[in-house]
């Protein structure tokens, strides 16, 4: 993800929308040519080029990418997929079109988070998956707007084209007021006014510190897509390589200044184009400061979204955690962010069973990423070079076949307030990373599954109720049976 480009503090909620750039789509790398880089035509902060600043900077990137990554994907599992949701053959085509580019972007982030990874790895961090938990309030981060969970409709859409917007000053960008109904929060001040512009701190670090001194070991440490099943991802060694990482992260998100179709920024505004044109208009007529220049607005949007998604809550949470914003600092409406407690016993099943396999998920990916050269090498010897790879595999299974079945099938339970269904929480809970010792990892990974496995069964006998909705039962069982080959798979390699 980068965003950039767009001052998003000012008291009085207004920021700048590329509003009418036109798009091309054809780009690369090499139209990256006579574009100033992130951050170029800007002045540092003024703080010393460190190698403790960057990593510090870098674990802000993390967090902001995985966080992205998370939103993007409940308002992916939040889009009606199925007849039995009542849509038509035609809005099913159209859903799942929607959905399924929502979903790249969302795996690209999760690419982002791993080249963020080997950008630490080479100036001597590790894997950072830690974030605080959804809400997120706007003081947190760079973007000076809150980072929530939210249903796939106008209002959402309005929100990822600000976290995305390009970082280029564009003279066709006028400033526009924020969406009246978006539920943006209260401004804080921050040091940066864009994603685009912490990328573009981190390259200033990088270039002001000795290439030398600052990667300790090249290569070492470095995921490489044979691994990460990330075909993108770029081994940083040198300065070049680093430089050409952040390139290729600010590329896909933000486009070029000919606002490529492909990028992040493209692939929303037109989804958001799309939406617009099915939705009637609201009865006082078009609302103004549509995010892509057009002239529906939130309201339309609101209606047409009904039939594009569940009514899923906002901010979903089982158990209040300490790191969730109170409502004293953001009342539930108008000004602030709503939260929505989950209280059917059978959405907190599946709800809980989500979170465990989520965590369940960074900690095999963060395992792969730490112990990246014995995967590739086997440095650690063939046992070790296994588990690595095993770990890798199965990080990669779990997030393709058990977690998004489960999130779609989450958007479709109740929630127990009536006229909202649940929705997934992405909650961290507490945990520890897994010992780099690999006969422990692979019996305490696998034990976990396992536990994981019986849950899921649990919640299948539960979800065999007439009142489930036949999708969400199907999805229910086959993340179930994923969830149990995997660790199966697991269980039998950690077999002495």
């Amino acid at each position: 993800m980068s965003g950039g480009g767009v001052s998003l503090g000012s008291t009085s909620g207004s920021g700048g929308m590329p509003a009418s750039a036109s798009t091309s789509a054809s780009g690369g790398v090499s139209a990256w040519a006579g574009v100033p880089a992130p951050g170029a035509d800007r002045p540092s902060t003024g703080a010393r080029a460190t190698r403790g600043r960057l990593l510090s900077l870098l674990s802000e990137a993390c967090e902001l990418e995985h966080a992205l990554a998370c939103s993007y994907l409940y308002a992916a599992f939040s889009i009606k997929r199925d007849i039995a949701d009542g849509i038509t053959w035609e809005e099913q085509q159209r859903n799942r079109l929607w959905a399924g580019r929502i979903y790249h972007i969302a795996a690209q982030e999760m690419l982002h988070l791993a080249q963020a990874w080997n950008l630490l790895a080479a100036a001597g961090g590790m894997p950072y998956y830690a974030r605080p938990n959804f809400p997120l309030a706007a003081r947190h981060y760079p973007l000076n707007v809150a980072l929530v969970l939210r249903k796939f409709d106008l209002a959402t859409l309005d929100r990822f084209l600000y976290y995305e917007a390009p970082a280029h000053n564009d003279p066709r960008a006028p400033d526009r007021a924020l969406p009246p109904d978006a539920a943006w929060p209260i401004d804080e001040s921050f040091p940066y006014t864009s994603v685009g512009e912490l990328y573009g701190e981190i390259r200033y670090v990088i270039e002001h510190v000795d290439e030398e001194h600052l990667f300790l070991r090249p290569g070492a440490g470095q995921a490489r897509p044979e691994l990460v099943d990330f075909a993108d991802v770029i081994p940083v060694v040198d300065r070049a390589t680093a430089f050409a990482a952040i390139d290729r992260i600010t590329l896909q998100g933000e486009g070029i200044t000919e606002d490529r179709e492909d990028s992040h920024f493209g692939v929303f505004r037109a989804i958001r184009r799309q939406l617009a044109a099915i939705g009637p208009e609201p009865p006082d007529g078009p609302a103004a400061g549509a995010a892509d220049g057009s002239t529906a607005g939130s309201a339309a949007g609101s209606a047409a979204g009904s039939a594009a998604a569940h009514p899923v809550a906002d901010n979903p949470f089982v158990r209040r955690r300490r790191d969730q914003i109170p409502a004293a600092v953001f009342p539930s409406r108008g000004d602030g962010i709503e939260t929505t407690e989950i209280t059917d016993a059978l959405a907190v099943l599946a709800v809980d069973l989500f979170d465990d396999v989520y965590v369940s998920m960074l900690q095999a990916m963060a395992y792969a990423f730490v112990n990246v050269d014995d995967g590739d090498a086997g440095g650690g010897g063939a046992d070790r070079a296994s588990t690595v790879r095993s770990l890798a595999r199965a990080s990669l299974e779990l997030m393709t076949t058990v977690i998004k079945p489960l999130g779609e099938a989450i958007c479709q339970l109740p929630s127990g307030r009536p006229g909202v269904n649940a929705g997934p929480t992405f909650a961290l809970t507490r945990h520890s990373y897994l010992p780099n010792a690999a006969d422990v990892s692979r019996v305490v990974y696998g034990e976990r599954l396992v536990e994981l496995a019986a849950h899921a069964h649990l919640l299948t006998d539960a979800a065999r109720d007439p009142h489930v909705p036949w999708p969400a039962q199907r999805q229910l069982q086959g993340a179930a049976a994923n969830l149990a080959r995997i660790a199966a798979a697991l269980t039998l390699r950690a077999t002495p």
